[in-house]
Formats: C-alpha cells, structure tokens, sequence
C-alpha cells in the first residue's frame, strides 16, 4: 500500500507543476522512508500543510506570476495552474503522508523484531497482563 500511495503523491506532485512542492514531496518522503514511525508522521504532517498552503498560496499567486510573464494570456493560465494546484498539492499531501507513515512503520516493525531475534527486546512499556 505505500508504493502504491507513493506513487500517486508523486503523480500528484508532478500535477501541480511547482517545482519547490515537488521537492519538498520528495525531500519528506524519502526522509520518512529512512525514519521510524515518529519520523514518517512528522514528515507527513508538514507534507500536508505544505500542501494545504501552497494549493491556497497559489490562487493568488500563480495569476500574478502569470501576468507578469505572459500578460492576459498568462495570467488565465496561471488561474489554471492555481486552480489545479488547489486540488492536486493537498491531495498530494495526504497521499504522500500515507505513503511515508507506512514506510516508517515498516522500518519501526523491522527494527524491533530484529532487536527480537538478537535478545535485545525493549522493555514493555506496560505491565504484562494476566
């Protein structure tokens, strides 16, 4: 299931046609597939925000950044790059953040049952029950 939602963030990335959120995308997900769980939910978390900020940022901003360069007809274009962005960077975000949270886990599982099989469990946070 991570690859499979890692490879839809990166789809989703690429549609927003902005460089710095697909590096960013990128940058957070190969640092949770590196981490434990902790690492991959903190990664994930700003995943989304980015996400969240930059599809608003770029209601306004890609229509400017539009005119400036193509004049009218820049400027409608970059309404559509906003209005992309909109959906694609939150949308990649989420499926970014479930990508790199399933990897760390997997690296978390991994550890601990390799620590298992060398004797060197970690102690139970909790009392055994009875």
């Amino acid at each position: 299931a991570g690859k499979v939602t890692g490879t839809l963030g990166k789809g989703l990335a690429m549609l927003s046609m902005d460089d710095d959120f697909i590096r960013a995308t990128n940058n957070a997900n190969e640092r949770a597939k590196k981490g434990h769980i902790g690492v991959g939910l903190l990664s994930g978390a700003e995943v989304v925000g980015r996400g969240i900020l930059g599809g608003v940022k770029g209601l306004v901003a890609d229509p400017l950044k539009g005119a400036k360069k193509g004049g009218v007809k820049g400027f409608f274009k970059g309404v559509g790059k906003g209005l992309l962005g909109v959906f694609a960077k939150p949308t990649a975000g989420i499926a970014t953040c479930a990508s790199g949270t399933l990897s760390s886990l997997e690296n978390t599982a991994n550890k601990v049952l390799k620590m298992k099989r060398k004797g060197e469990a970690p102690e139970r946070v909790r009392p055994q029950r009875r």
